[in-house]
């Protein structure tokens, strides 16, 4: 699993920055992964399904549960839901944890290849992001 934390800080040659920074920074690489990761996703997709997934991640509570309910049948009581639930450490009930999943599940049946896409644009964000070390650590001196 990619992990932006400390450990990645240090692996791209930033642990030394002061803790305010590094937080900042981590959610500015989380964010351009997010971005970089549905540009990249986006190109592989027709317009209905740019449209479907819009909705699921929209967070509009009632297009997830429909969708949920005809894609993923009893997904609360699978094991698959426990797993994710647990590793964003979230509770069932929470709107956001099932737009997450159905998001999640839809890319597994749209895009089987996410996981590879978000993998291959991590590996460039890291390698720029090490490349321009230096140059991040002029802006905070």
């Amino acid at each position: 699993m990619l992990q932006l934390d400390e450990n990645f800080l240090q692996e791209v040659g930033l642990g030394d920055l002061p803790p305010a920074h590094k937080k900042s920074l981590l959610q500015h690489i989380y964010s351009e992964l997010e971005q970089r990761v549905g540009m990249r996703l986006a190109e592989g997709l027709d317009e209905s399904q740019l449209l479907q997934f819009e909705e699921i991640t929209g967070q509009d509570t009632e297009k997830v549960q429909a969708w949920l309910n005809g894609h993923v049948p009893g997904f609360q009581q699978s094991e698959d839901f426990k797993k994710f639930t647990q590793s964003i450490d979230g509770q069932p009930d929470d709107p956001a944890v099932q737009a997450e999943y159905a998001a999640s599940k839809w890319l597994e049946q749209n895009r089987p290849d996410y996981r590879q896409v978000v993998a291959v644009v991590f590996d460039e964000i890291k390698k720029e992001i090490a490349e321009n070390r230096e140059k991040i650590l002029g802006q905070v001196a």
